[in-house]
């Protein structure tokens, strides 16, 4: 009988053991699969064919975050994962596809790794002096739809970055030169004027033409600019008729303004009357002043004196990157 209590307490830790031992395997096994779910859960690589692309992306990205204004164009292998713009939640923006793995809450620009609607980024890059990106219908950006090498422009403006194709970034010159049949738009203002123009912003347009409206001086003119300026607004308008089949007056009902933002370079010589200017302005320097955002800029102009009709006319001229809306000369 002893010996019997004896075997069973020689067996019971070797019992034990056989009992421990297959658990602490599976407890090891399942720590394994978990780490390794984890570690693909939070890895920075959700499998993108084109994630070398990356680099090109944030080099961009970098230059155009630190420039006030400006344009950075770059080739873009669209396959795999795709680029897609999160905008400052203070804009309000609707985003058809939202933001998921690895996607901050600031601006940002990502490499998506599309599940359905959901961004599961590759990488984003935060951008700290724009808080908005847009397409060109001031949407989310999404380069999904684009072609599969695609050219990609990036063009800043104030705090707004817009992304675009290299098809819808493509600009056309359009020139303009006064004629008095068109005094009634541009007050007679405008000699001559050129412009380079992002082609869909003015898609299907026949006329093209300047719209001048002078204004009265503020009672408190914008800091910066002398109470004796010469204020005025200009409008680019289109229409996709030809004013041999329609009155000025049509015309300023019906043509829509070109979007100031679709005009990367501009170059105008406007006239001014002698008579309209301060003795101060006359002896100059003229300067022209325009809004650009919420910013007034200002530069001199090229100025010279000619006589039209007998009346002692200044033609001063000025080149813009861009474009502005209001202006104003002192």
């Amino acid at each position: 009988m002893f010996n019997k209590r004896g075997n069973v307490g020689a067996e019971a830790p070797r019992i034990l053991a056989l009992e421990i031992i297959p658990a602490v395997f599976i407890l090891i096994i399942m720590v394994a699969i978990v780490g390794t779910l984890l570690v693909l859960y939070f890895s920075n690589d959700p499998e993108c064919d084109n994630y070398l692309q990356w680099e090109i992306v944030e080099e961009a990205l970098e230059k155009i975050d630190k420039a006030s204004d400006g344009q950075v164009g770059i080739q873009f292998y669209n396959e795999g994962c795709y680029l897609t713009g999160f905008s400052d939640p203070i804009t309000n923006q609707d985003n058809a596809i939202i933001r998921g793995k690895n996607v901050g809450p600031n601006t940002q620009l990502c490499l998506c790794n599309l599940d359905e609607i959901r961004c599961n980024a590759y990488n984003c890059k935060e951008l700290k002096y724009i808080n908005l990106i847009q397409d060109k219908n001031e949407e989310q950006f999404t380069s999904i739809g684009l072609q599969e090498y695609a050219g990609v422009e990036f063009i800043k403006q104030g705090k707004t970055l817009t992304l675009l194709s290299a098809e819808q970034a493509k600009y056309i010159d359009f020139t303009y030169t006064n004629n008095p049949k068109y005094n009634l738009l541009d007050q007679g203002m405008i000699k001559d004027m050129s412009l380079k123009v992002r082609g869909e912003g003015i898609e299907g347009a026949i006329t093209v033409l300047p719209v001048v409206t002078l204004k009265d001086t503020p009672t408190l003119p914008p800091q910066g600019i002398p109470s004796q300026s010469y204020f005025f607004d200009i409008d680019i308008r289109k229409v996709s008729v030809s004013m041999e089949d329609i009155t000025i007056q049509q015309f300023l009902l019906n043509a829509k303004t070109v979007d100031p933002s679709d005009i990367k370079e501009s170059k105008l010589t406007i006239n001014l009357l002698k008579t309209a200017l301060t003795e101060k302005q006359i002896y100059g320097p003229l300067k022209i002043n325009y809004l650009k955002g919420n910013k007034w800029n200002t530069k001199e102009m090229e100025c010279y004196t000619v006589t039209q009709d007998t009346a002692e006319v200044y033609q001063c001229t000025f080149t813009l990157d861009g474009f502005a809306k209001e202006f104003a000369i002192s």
